[in-house]
């Protein structure tokens, strides 16, 4: 799941399976939308990572 912007507006990007799974897209107004968003997708399952922006 990756939250990402374009300097303009925010999206929810979410894969499911690997490179041949299923994605999912959401735009969002602002960046805590989409964390908010983030969060609620990725709900209390125990395999997800955070990612650190380098």
């Amino acid at each position: 799941m990756y939250i990402r912007t374009d300097g303009q507006g925010w999206e929810v990007r979410a894969q499911i399976g690997g490179a041949s799974g299923r994605e999912r897209v959401q735009q969002c107004p602002s960046r805590a939308s989409a964390a908010i968003l983030a969060d609620a997708w990725r709900g209390t399952h125990p395999s997800w990572r955070e990612l650190k922006q380098r």
